[in-house]
């Protein structure tokens, strides 16, 4: 059990840093601000955040514009890439308490201050897998799942994995055929990019949404879905149970490609 120290420091911007540790991938800080609880590999930037009294409403905007998927889609299986603190997979589990959630996280120690410090959910159905995430999803079975979630960062950026082709090729490979793949870029690919045509052999769909905060979410769908506009109830539906505003993050989101127009 990781306990709260008395190192008496401050971030960048003079809150409370509760919490440190490292590894072989650097530090790894416990931020305190007002409600707020911030995981962070640095001083300036946050990994992952949470308010206590509600740790299953997404805090950051792309966390939110990634589950509108959930207006698409009913699923059973979700893999999560990246466990952070937590915030997605709290949100994941409390709307769907009984969807198989696996999430793979390359830190052991992210995930033990997730469980210490961000009242991360332990349910049977919720399987923490320690391990590099090019490794791991080597391992899982094809069709597995019906939505796999990438948000991989460390303190130097993005992880490298989430741009190359073999990321796109072991995503549609255990995807099963309704299947979702959800991506959190800081800076998406050029659409003439060979990445960007791997993406559009591999998968019939292709969707973006633009954060605030630069990034930009892709959604790329394995096989044709049709207009998504129809899902306007099931966003309001979310809405109603998070009690925040995702109808207008959702009016943001283009198709960039289709198969079947292609």
């Amino acid at each position: 059990m990781l306990t709260i120290s008395n190192i008496n420091e401050k971030d960048f911007f003079g809150n409370s840093i509760i919490y440190r540790t490292q590894d072989q991938w650097g530090d790894i800080m416990v931020i305190e601000r007002e409600r707020c609880r911030v995981l962070a590999f640095d001083p300036v930037y946050e990994q992952s955040c949470i308010n206590l009294r509600n740790p299953h409403i997404p805090f950051h905007e792309y966390t939110r514009i990634m589950i509108l998927v959930l207006a698409l889609i009913n699923p059973h299986h979700i893999t999560i890439l990246g466990l952070g603190g937590g915030c997605l997979l709290h949100c994941l589990h409390y709307l769907l308490p009984d969807c198989t959630l696996l999430s793979i996280e390359l830190r052991k120690k992210v995930y033990e201050v997730a469980l210490d410090f961000f009242l991360l959910p332990t349910q049977p159905n919720i399987n923490v897998c320690i391990s590099d995430a090019k490794l791991a999803i080597r391992r899982c079975e094809d069709s597995s799942t019906q939505i796999i979630f990438a948000d991989m960062y460390q303190n130097y950026g993005m992880n490298p994995f989430q741009m190359q082709k073999k990321f796109i090729q072991q995503c549609q490979r255990i995807l099963d055929d309704t299947g979702w793949l959800v991506v959190n870029y800081h800076q998406l690919p050029d659409f003439e990019s060979s990445f960007i045509q791997c993406l559009q052999r591999h998968f019939a769909e292709i969707f973006v949404c633009p954060a605030f905060s630069g990034n930009t979410i892709l959604f790329a769908k394995k096989n044709s879905t049709g207009s998504i506009r129809h899902h306007q109830t099931q966003v309001l539906e979310l809405e109603k149970k998070l009690n925040i505003k995702l109808l207008p993050l959702f009016k943001k989101m283009t198709r960039i490609y289709s198969k079947t127009s292609a």
